[in-house]
């Protein structure tokens, strides 16, 4: 997932002070040297890299020569999530109910009839939070409706989900009673067998160094208006770190056997990542018990087991981060968190939009560079580019989600790995342009693991602020790259890239000893609509790229049939 580029510095006396590397054409990173390193990038990917300088009055030269690279197959363990088996299935629209929220987003197993009602789409309900700002925030419970791929990105193609519980406060007393002006950070979590409905609270202009509130509470998934707000309580004691500024923007639960094997049995996960560095270089997670019957006394300290914790951020000088998350920059949005499983494969994920480029305090709109930090008197305005005003800003933002491996988090709870030392093992890069809005504003995320949809919501700015939820389907994917061992099939299949596609892709699969492979493509009525293979193979991996120019936006199979093993794919087109 890593490329090293290096690069000759300019011959002439213009003074070059730093340099833009961009990747596919646009920003992808940011250096004061002569070379850079890309991270969390896809495997098994062609990428295209170019360079330019910059002098001291930020004039850019041309850029240089592109040049093409490609990183290596997915090497993961069996036993980690593979990146290539998440597939896009469609989107649906939230009720107006919850317009300009989204910050909080949990699935409740149990909603709408459980898992035996999916007439209305998905079986499960989710939890809400509405509007995002002091007065709100609370929380309500939708339906799951049937997800649509539209290929003009239109939201009028999707269907709204039902309200099935309007908002309500469900915050803790003690928390309602903060005072404070602003967006709230929370977190929601439904625990499996307690029938509760944990929640995590915060608000993002946290500064003051220090500072903590108890900031945990729980009610009754089954009654959000009529149960009692319990907590709230502290994650760790009064006063010690884990504070505000590394806590509770995100609420997940784990697996209760791995959490009793690693952390004492706590099984819930809060956390976050605060631009600026303020919760550290990079995304924190702390493990926590759920508090069970009677409830602890409001402001009493949960114990807890420190998961991931990156290095202070007094330790960097903006360009250079010690003990970070691998790429890390400041303007960073992670924004949620979760344990994800299929087929055996595990990972802790952590989505949102990834900063590239450099990192600087303004605005996007006049490019304010270096260490600008002052403020501007009138301030300037870009409603466009910097409609919430001034912040920490990047010359790209793309949207992903990045895995870590358990075994590492399990070794930090141990002690045998410093918590700074986990490192994800893999990225999935979503693409730009399945999101309606231009910021591609990923709000939250949660996974049902008992079908293995996972949800993520988009804050859509210039659509009044609706929200809409994107669902993928995570499937296990096969891995034998690693060990050498051949399947029992003979042959490997692995995910089309990329997908969705516009207007090809490459369908990728590895024979252990020579075959006759045929590939047939059909559309969703079963009529084919092309063989790009019939011949023999030799042994190995091998990629055929299939050009679709001639076909419509939607979703089709492909059928691999090497000697008597049958393997088939979906791969999704969109204009």
């Amino acid at each position: 997932s890593k490329i090293r580029l290096v690069w000759n510095a300019p011959s002439d006396n213009a003074g070059v002070v730093e340099y833009l590397v961009y990747q596919d054409g646009v920003v992808g990173g940011y250096s004061r040297l002569n070379d850079y390193t890309c991270v969390l990038l896809e495997p098994d990917r062609e990428y295209a890299f170019s360079v330019s300088a910059l002098d001291a009055a930020g004039n850019e030269s041309a850029r240089s020569v592109s040049i093409a690279v490609r990183t290596g197959p997915y090497r993961g363990e069996r036993d980690l999530i593979h990146p290539g088996g998440f597939e896009y299935i469609g989107a649906f629209a939230l009720p107006e109910t919850f317009a300009w929220g989204g910050e909080a987003v949990a699935y409740h197993a149990e909603g709408d009839g459980g898992q035996a009602s999916s007439s209305d789409g998905c079986p499960g309900s989710l939890f809400v939070t509405n509007l995002n700002q002091i007065q709100a925030g609370w929380v309500g419970e939708t339906s799951i409706p049937a997800p649509v791929v539209s290929s003009g990105r239109s939201i009028g193609d999707l269907s709204t989900a039902e309200t099935l519980v309007e908002p309500v406060n469900i915050r803790p007393q003690s928390v309602n009673g903060w005072e404070f002006d602003g967006a709230w950070r929370t977190g929601l979590a439904v625990v499996p067998g307690e029938g509760r409905l944990y929640s995590a609270w915060g608000f993002h202009y946290t500064v003051v160094e220090g500072e903590k509130h108890a900031s945990i509470g729980c009610c009754d998934a089954s009654d959000l208006s009529g149960s009692g707000k319990y907590g709230a309580w502290y994650v760790g004691a009064a006063g010690e770190p884990p504070t505000d500024q590394m806590n509770n923007d995100w609420l997940f639960t784990l697996p209760q056997d791995w959490s009793d094997a690693h952390c004492a049995g706590r099984n819930l996960v809060a956390g976050r990542c605060r631009d600026g560095g303020l919760s550290g270089l990079g995304p924190t997670l702390f493990a926590f018990s759920k508090v069970g019957s009677p409830t602890p006394p409001s402001q009493s300290s949960l114990e807890f087991t420190t998961l991931l914790q990156y290095g202070p951020v007094e330790a960097s000088d903006d360009v250079h981060f010690p003990d970070a998350i691998d790429g890390y920059n400041h303007a960073d949005e992670w924004r949620d968190a979760m344990w994800i499983s299929a087929g055996g494969q595990r990972a802790v994920a952590l989505v949102g939009n990834k900063a590239l480029g450099q990192n600087w305090y303004g605005y996007t709109g006049e490019r304010m560079r270096n260490d600008w930090v002052g403020g501007d008197i009138p301030w300037p305005e870009f409603p466009e580019t910097d409609p919430d005003g001034k912040g920490w800003r990047a010359h790209n933002r793309q949207p992903m989600a990045v895995f870590f491996d358990p075994d590492d988090l399990a070794a930090v709870a141990a002690g045998s790995l410093e918590s700074c030392e986990p490192q994800p093992y893999s990225a999935l890069w979503f693409p730009k342009k399945l999101f309606f809005g231009s910021r591609h504003e990923i709000c939250s995320a949660t996974f049902d693991s008992l079908n293995g949809l996972l949800y993520i919501t988009e804050l859509a700015a210039e659509l009044d602020g609706k929200l809409v939820v994107h669902v993928w389907d995570v499937n296990p994917v096969a891995t034998s790259v690693r060990s050498g061992n051949a399947s029992p099939s003979g042959m490997d299949i692995y995910p089309n890239h990329p997908n969705p596609f516009n207007p090809g892709t490459s369908i990728r699969f590895r024979v252990h000893e020579p075959r006759h492979v045929r590939i047939h493509v059909f559309d969703l009525k079963g009529r084919e609509i092309a063989v790009p293979a019939d011949r023999w193979y030799p042994a190995g991996m091998h990629a055929l790229w299939f050009d679709a120019s001639g076909l419509s936006s939607g979703l089709y199979l492909f059928r691999i049939t090497a000697g008597e093993s049958v393997s088939t794919g979906k791969m999704l087109r969109m204009e």
